[in-house]
């Protein structure tokens, strides 16, 4: 069973380089299939053991297994968990942080409406924002409008569609002549993410907005967050 599957899918001119060929070149969509192989081939050796006699002379497996199990703990459970540990610790507290800053802008702005989401980040796949610095991750702009879908948050637009045109046609930080588009397109408020932006234009871009809309109304993780109010 196993022969049959590599022979069709991982060979030179197997089922996966067609897929690849006629259908989509993403490596992604390829991979994507590969969990339903997997369970293709585990239904299959489920319906082999339910058919097969387990008799004294095969009991030598069951050393096997525990031996083949005792090396995946070791080689590849244990090297791991603290990797996850501190992943998930860290995690679990940019979403604390979150709830924290999707309370004080509904605080500040109760009302139902748009949130600007700066910089700009293409969706899907964008890329890293200011490697150099804390970085913005391609979607940490979701994090938002997870921790507060009380707002309607910018981010998400598919790129290159009608959906996302207008939001690349803004300046990379709208200047005051495009506030009064925002807001008769139902935005009231500007999220900046300064994670994403080098420090000296962090400095030149909080003076601006200061001097336009005044202070931030909310500010949250360790102030990379800033939330400005569209008056």
């Amino acid at each position: 069973y196993l022969t049959i599957v590599v022979l069709l899918f991982f060979v030179p001119w197997g089922l996966n380089f067609l897929f690849a060929e006629f259908l989509t070149p993403q490596i992604r969509g390829w991979n994507r299939l590969l969990p339903i192989l997997l369970l293709l081939f585990v239904l299959g050796a489920a319906t082999v053991l339910a058919r097969a006699r387990i008799t004294k002379k095969q009991l030598f497996i069951w050393p096997v297994v525990v031996i083949i199990l005792l090396l995946t703990v070791t080689d590849s459970v244990r090297p791991f968990r603290s990797i996850y540990r501190e992943t998930v610790d860290s995690i679990n507290a940019k979403a604390a942080d979150a709830q924290a800053y999707a309370d004080q802008v509904n605080a500040a702005i109760p009302e139902n409406c748009g949130i600007l989401q700066l910089p700009y980040m293409k969706y899907p796949e964008n890329g890293p924002l200011n490697i150099q610095g804390d970085g913005l991750g391609d979607y940490d702009h979701f994090l938002q409008p997870l921790s507060n879908p009380n707002k309607k948050w910018s981010y998400g637009a598919v790129k290159n569609t009608a959906a996302s045109a207008w939001l690349e046609s803004l300046p990379e930080f709208p200047m005051d002549q495009n506030f009064a588009e925002l807001k008769a397109k139902g935005f009231c408020g500007i999220h900046i993410d300064t994670a994403g932006i080098l420090t000296e234009q962090q400095e030149r871009m909080t003076k601006f907005y200061n001097a336009l809309l005044g202070n931030p109304v909310a500010t949250g993780h360790n102030g990379t967050w800033i939330l400005y109010k569209l008056n």
